[in-house]
């Protein structure tokens, strides 16, 4: 039993060490990209009646195909959806 128990906590600790927590995924800052997502951006956020000024887009260093939002006009895109984007 002592053994099993061993055997469980060393999994557990080699688990807890090499997991990569969510707060370790870090941000792009590229004012191209940037200026390029807000110009089509805009007329989206107008035409839903909200304001672009307020409206806050973040791009996420994530190679998955995802995009999510956050906090109400906090918008987070991944790296991998921008990526593979055709147009």
């Amino acid at each position: 039993m002592r053994i099993f128990i061993r055997l469980v906590l060393t999994t557990l600790i080699t688990l807890a060490i090499s997991a990569s927590p969510a707060s370790a995924i870090g941000f792009i800052r590229d004012t191209e990209v940037e200026n390029t997502i807000r110009a089509y951006e805009m007329p989206l956020l107008e035409a839903a009646g909200l304001d672009p000024a307020a409206f806050e887009v973040h791009i996420v260093n994530e190679k998955s195909l995802n995009a999510f939002v956050a906090g109400g006009q906090k918008m987070f895109i991944h790296t991998g959806l921008i990526l593979r984007s055709q147009n």
